[in-house]
């Protein structure tokens, strides 16, 4: 057993273990997605891309877990405590509350202050530049979804009706 956890100890183990673990459960899940109607028989459904992003999870980090790699002294908690765990908390924060602000402030606005968050989280201070970026990216990527994939998301704060 020592040699296990002196074996997993090493950080891309570790991580190689953790996304095993999660591979498994989003294919797990993957199978309570419902098909869409009259898309019995199809090739592509709504599940297929999650089952092939699972399976590929799963072969990638059990050949991470296989394939020798570098020798290393394993992760420490020297080197844990060098990790700049209030990026990480600001990053989670960010997340959940984009989250929570999706429906009422609709999706662009709630996305473009998403993305001028994580710009400012990692240390962006040219406001213009994280305007522009965010805002075309969030524009762009309503456009894809709404025209190319069909999917509606709701642009608009609910308290704004636009016909």
């Amino acid at each position: 057993m020592h040699q296990v956890i002196a074996y997993l100890r090493h950080p891309t183990r570790c991580g190689a273990l953790l996304l095993l673990l999660f591979s498994f459960s989003y294919g797990w899940l993957a199978r309570d997605i419902p098909a869409l109607p009259g898309a019995a028989g199809q090739l592509f459904t709504a599940g297929t891309l999650p089952h092939f992003l699972s399976a590929a999870g799963v072969i990638l980090a059990s050949l991470l877990l296989i394939v020798p790699g570098q020798r290393a002294t394993g992760l420490s908690f020297a080197q844990l405590r060098t990790l700049r765990w209030g990026r990480l908390a600001g990053c989670l924060a960010l997340m959940i509350a984009y989250g929570w602000s999706l429906r009422p402030l609709g999706f662009l606005l709630s996305s473009a202050l998403f993305l001028s968050g994580g710009f400012a989280l990692l240390g962006e201070r040219r406001w213009l530049r994280v305007l522009i970026l965010a805002s075309s990216t969030s524009l762009l990527f309503w456009l894809l979804m709404s025209w190319l994939l069909q999917v509606h998301l709701q642009p608009w704060p609910a308290f704004v009706q636009v016909d």
